[in-house]
C-alpha cells in the first residue's frame, strides 16, 4: 500500500482507525470498474476527512496525512481541494 510509504509517522489510535477506514473506501471507490471523478466526490471525501481529522494535533501533519491519503490511490490532493473551492 502506498499510505505508509507516504506518510511515515505514527498516527494516535484514534485517528488511525478511522483514517484506515477511510482508506479502504477510497481504494474500493476509486478501483470499482465504473468509477468517475466528479466534483460531488471530492466534495463528500474532502467533506468527511476534514470534519473526522478536526481535532487533530498537528495542522501540518494532518494536510500531510490528507495528502498521502489521497495520493495512495494515486489521485491529486490539490485537484479535491480545488474541486471543494469551486462550490
Amino acid at each position: 500500500m502506498e499510505f505508509p510509504k507516504a506518510y511515515k509517522r505514527p498516527i494516535p489510535r484514534i485517528y488511525n482507525n478511522v483514517l484506515q477506514e477511510l482508506i479502504v473506501q477510497q481504494h474500493l471507490m476509486r478501483y470499482k470498474r465504473t468509477y468517475r471523478y466528479d466534483a460531488v466526490f471530492a466534495l463528500g471525501l474532502v467533506t468527511a476527512y476534514d470534519q473526522l481529522m478536526e481535532g487533530y494535533p498537528s495542522d501540518e501533519d494532518r494536510d500531510t496525512i490528507f495528502k498521502a491519503y489521497t495520493g495512495a490511490p494515486k489521485e491529486d490532493p490539490e485537484k479535491h481541494r480545488s474541486a471543494v473551492m469551486q462550490w
